[in-house]
């Protein structure tokens, strides 16, 4: 679950490791995301422990208003999506679409994540951010 030498929306992941976050303990330590702190509870003042991000609710299911397809976080974070291989169980993303990739009714775990871009494309804002 190494991101090196992969771009995340401009922002370096290379020489970060990943698997050292643990998502299911919403533990996320030593990360900076271009300049924004990811530590504990807080991205950028923007509570995540507190299922707030943004003013979006995650814990309720919505993500920039997309549906999470009626997941809880702590499922989508930890028990959904295997940490190690990256695998959704449930790829279903109501047909939105990942930076012109269709999420709905494909698995992204054939994707490389390991040290690789996503099909050499530019990742998507989040946000704005």
């Amino acid at each position: 679950m190494e991101w090196n030498g992969m771009e995340w929306n401009g922002m370096e992941w290379n020489g970060i490791n990943s698997i050292a976050i643990e998502w299911n303990g919403m533990e996320l330590t030593r990360i900076e995301w271009n300049g924004m702190e990811w530590n504990g509870t807080e991205w950028n003042g923007m509570e995540w422990n507190g299922m707030e991000w943004n003013g979006m609710e995650w814990n309720g299911m919505e993500w920039n208003g997309m549906e999470w397809n009626g997941m809880e976080s702590t499922r989508v974070q930890g028990n959904v999506m295997e940490r190690n291989a990256m695998e959704w169980k449930h790829p279903e993303w109501n047909g939105m679409e990942w930076n012109g990739m269709e999420w709905n009714g494909i698995n992204p775990s054939a994707m490389e994540w390991s040290g690789m871009e996503w099909n050499g494309m530019e990742q998507p804002e989040w946000n704005g951010m």
